[in-house]
C-alpha cells in the first residue's frame, strides 16, 4: 500500500508497482561525464537484479512488476430521436425531405487506481526535486492516483462526468432528370458537465468549491456548429456517373468533461520523489491532472471535406470506380500549460515558440487569480495554436464479376500530414489517447512548434489490394488476396534537446522524417462444401496467410537513448496454415 509516510523497498521492487528497468547511460547522451557515471553506478545493479539477457549480456529496458493501473469504469447514454420524412413532387423535381432532432446525454464514472506505487523509475540524479528552492537530486520517481493513497472510510468518490448534446438537422433529397442533388445542414450544441464546482454570485471565477457536485464547465455556441453539407450525382449513361460531395462537421469531444472536472484536483495523480534510500522527498499532482479552466470563445474541432468520382460500367461483367478525396481538419482542443506560448527554451537546443504565437501571451489572462481562488491546474482547455492535419486521397478501383470468377483489384495513393498527431503520443502506437490525456502539449518538446509538424503515423502513401476468387467445376472456391503498402512514419525521439531526461514524444526532426519498409502479402484459400440428404452441409475451408512469409518489421524504435534505436518493435505475423470445418444442419 502506497502512503506519503512510508519508504520504497528498493529490494523488492517487482512488488511495488511497475519498474522502467533502465538503460546504462554514454558519452553520446547530453549530460556530464559526473552525471553518466552517477547514474550508471546505481543502474547497473538494477539492470543485474531486473533486466533481461542477451548475447550473455545483462541489457536494461523494458519493465518489472504489475500493470502500473487500473481502472473502475462505467458508461451511461440515454437519447431522445425525433424525425419526419416526407416525399414528394414539385413540378419537374422529385424531394425526399428529411427534418430531425436529437438529445443525447452520457455519462461516464471513473475510479482510477494504481498497482502499488504505480510506475516507477530510476531518474539516477539527473533531475532536482519539482519542490520550490530546492535542489535535492532525486534518484527514484513514482507516479500513483490518489485514490490508492486513501482507504477505507476516507477513499476517495468515483469521478462523474456527462455531456449533452443537441441535434437539429433538415436534409432534402432532389431528383431532376439525370441529376440528384442533396442539400442538408446540421446544428449543434455540446455542453459539457464537470464534478467539485457550484455557481457563486460575486466571485472572479463564477463558482466554488462544491466536492461531488455537478456543474457546467463549458457551452459551444449554435452559431459555431453550424454544418453544411451538399452533394450532387449525374447518371449522364444507365449506370455511368460522376459525383461531387463537400460536408463540413465538428465531431464530438465526448472525453473531455472528466479531462477538465474540478474533482480531479481530489483524484490527481501524484508524482512523487524518493532518494537512494526510497524515503519520501517530495510530492505533488502533476500539472495536467486536475480541474481545469476553459479559454474563452473557442472554437469546436472543424472538418471540411469534399470528393469528387465516377463510376463507370465497361460492359456487362467490369466496372470502373475512381475518386479523389481531401480532408482537413482545424481547431483542435487539448490540455495545455496556460503560459504555453511563453515557454522559456534558453539554454536547450530546440528553436522556441514563434514569435508571432508568443505575442499572444497567456490563453487565460486571469488564471493565478482563479487558482487563488478555487484552485485547479496550471493547465488549461485551449485551442492548438495552428492545429491541423490534411488528407489528399486518390483512388481508382475495378471491379469483375465473370461466370464463374470474381476480381476486385484497387490502388490508393494518399498523404496524411500536419502537426497533431495523437495517435503519436505515446511509447506503443495506438493507445487510445484523447483530449485531455495525451501528452499532447505537456511541456518542452511536445508544443506543435516542436518539430511536429510533417507526415503523419497514419501516412501510408501507396497501398494495392488485389483479392478475388474462381470457382472449379468441382464447385470448389479458390481465393487469393494480395496486399502491398507504404511503411510505417517515424521520427527521432530525444529529450535531451529540449533539457529532459525523457524522450517521449519529444521530436528531434520533423515529424515522419523516417519510414519503416513497405510490405506486401498474399494469401490463398480453397474452400469446397459437401450437401447430405436433407438439409445437411459440410464445409471445409484451408487458409494460407502471408504465403511468401513477409514478416517485415515496422514500429521502430525512435528513442535517441535507446540501445535499440531504430529497430523494429513489431513485425508482420509469419506464414501460417488454418484449417476449418463448419457443419451446418
Amino acid at each position: 500500500m502506497p502512503s506519503l509516510t512510508g519508504q520504497l523497498d528498493l529490494s523488492n521492487l517487482t512488488e511495488m508497482g511497475y519498474f522502467s528497468v533502465p538503460s546504462l547511460l554514454d558519452a553520446d547522451d547530453n549530460y556530464t561525464a559526473e552525471q553518466i557515471a552517477a547514474f550508471n553506478a546505481g543502474a547497473a545493479p538494477l539492470i543485474a537484479q531486473y533486466g533481461y539477457t542477451e548475447n550473455g549480456e545483462m541489457l536494461g529496458g523494458g519493465g518489472v512488476g504489475a500493470y502500473y493501473q487500473y481502472d473502475n469504469i462505467d458508461f451511461y447514454r440515454d437519447s431522445f430521436e425525433l424525425n419526419l420524412e416526407h416525399e414528394f413532387s414539385w413540378g419537374d423535381t422529385y424531394h425526399t425531405l428529411h427534418v430531425g432532432g436529437e438529445w443525447k446525454e452520457s455519462k461516464e464514472v471513473l475510479s482510477r487506481l494504481s498497482n502499488g506505487w504505480g510506475r516507477i523509475s530510476y531518474v539516477g540524479g539527473l533531475d532536482e526535486s519539482l519542490e520550490e528552492g530546492s535542489s535535492v537530486p532525486v534518484i527514484y520517481r513514482a507516479r500513483v492516483q490518489q485514490m490508492s493513497l486513501v482507504a477505507g472510510e476516507d477513499a476517495v468518490s468515483a469521478i462523474n462526468s456527462e455531456m449533452e448534446t443537441l441535434n437539429f438537422e433538415i436534409n432534402d433529397t432532389i431528383e431532376v432528370g439525370d441529376w440528384t442533388y442533396n442539400v442538408g445542414v446540421l446544428v449543434s450544441r455540446d455542453t459539457w458537465y464537470g464534478q467539485g464546482l457550484k455557481s457563486a454570485s460575486g466571485t472572479l471565477s463564477g463558482y466554488e468549491l462544491a466536492p461531488g457536485e455537478k456543474y457546467k464547465m463549458y457551452q459551444t455556441d449554435w452559431s459555431d456548429m453550424i454544418q453544411p453539407r451538399l452533394g450532387v450525382n449525374w447518371n449522364y449513361a444507365d449506370q455511368d456517373s460522376v459525383f461531387a460531395n463537400f460536408s463540413m462537421y465538428n465531431p464530438e469531444a465526448s472525453s473531455l468533461a472528466r479531462a477538465a472536472s474540478w474533482d480531479r484536483n481530489t483524484r490527481a495523480e501524484i508524482e512523487v520523489e524518493f532518494d537512494e534510500a526510497g524515503n519520501v522527498i517530495y510530492a505533488e499532482p502533476r500539472q495536467g491532472s486536475s480541474g481545469k479552466v476553459f479559454a474563452d470563445d473557442l472554437t469546436p474541432r472543424q472538418i471540411k471535406e469534399f470528393t469528387l468520382g465516377t463510376t463507370k460500367y465497361v460492359g456487362s461483367d467490369l466496372v470502373l470506380r475512381a475518386h479523389v478525396r481531401h480532408r482537413k481538419a482545424s481547431h483542435f482542443w487539448e490540455d495545455m500549460p496556460n503560459n504555453a506560448r511563453l515557454t522559456d527554451y534558453s539554454g536547450v537546443d530546440a528553436d522556441g515558440v514563434p514569435q508571432h504565437i508568443a505575442d499572444k501571451g497567456l490563453y487565460v489572462d486571469n488564471l493565478d487569480e482563479i487558482r487563488d481562488e478555487i484552485g485547479g491546474s496550471s493547465y488549461v482547455i485551449a485551442e492548438v495554436d495552428g492545429g491541423e492535419t490534411k488528407y489528399w486521397e486518390a483512388s481508382i478501383e475495378a471491379e469483375y464479376l465473370g461466370e464463374n470468377s470474381y476480381i476486385n483489384a484497387s490502388y490508393v495513393w494518399s498523404h496524411y500530414y500536419g502537426n497533431f498527431d495523437q495517435d503519436n503520443t505515446t511509447a506503443t502506437t495506438d493507445a487510445n489517447t484523447f483530449i485531455g490525456s495525451s501528452n499532447y502539449g505537456d511541456g518542452r518538446g511536445r508544443y506543435p512548434w516542436d518539430y511536429k509538424y510533417g507526415t503523419l503515423s497514419g501516412d501510408k502513401p501507396h497501398k494495392v489490394k488485389v483479392y478475388g476468387y474462381y470457382t472449379v467445376p468441382w464447385d470448389a472456391n479458390i481465393g487469393a488476396y494480395f496486399v502491398f503498402q507504404s511503411g510505417k512514419p517515424w521520427e527521432a525521439w530525444d529529450g535531451s534537446i529540449y533539457g529532459y531526461s525523457s524522450g517521449t514524444t519529444r521530436y528531434s526532426e520533423p515529424a515522419g522524417s523516417r519510414r519503416s519498409p513497405s510490405h506486401w502479402q498474399l494469401d490463398l484459400n480453397y474452400t469446397q462444401d459437401f450437401k447430405f440428404s436433407g438439409d445437411m452441409e459440410l464445409q471445409f475451408r484451408a487458409d494460407i496467410f502471408n504465403v511468401f512469409d513477409r514478416q517485415t518489421g515496422y514500429n521502430n524504435n525512435p528513442y535517441v537513448s535507446s540501445e535499440t534505436f531504430g529497430e523494429y518493435r513489431n513485425y508482420y505475423s509469419p506464414r501460417r496454415v488454418q484449417l476449418s470445418f463448419n457443419f451446418k444442419f
